[in-house]
């Protein structure tokens, strides 16, 4: 299995459009960054420059039909 790592960082204000960045590595290597905002989440995989963003309403609707 898979060893992951998260570290994240927190901007020193309140969350608006700035967002809240957690960068994630498997097996010590890299793996994406998730960065969490206001307006909702964007996955970005590794060595991508643009990310797969999520507004807050189609995430939770997203989850809920995983239950």
């Amino acid at each position: 299995m898979a060893d992951h790592d998260v570290q994240f960082t927190i901007p020193a204000r309140e969350l608006k459009r700035a967002p809240i960045e957690f960068i994630v590595k498997r097996n010590k290597g890299a793996f994406g960054r998730l960065l969490i905002s206001e307006g909702g989440l964007e996955w970005v995989p590794a060595n991508k420059q643009y990310g797969i963003g999520v507004g807050w309403k189609d995430f939770d609707a997203w989850i809920r039909q995983r239950e």
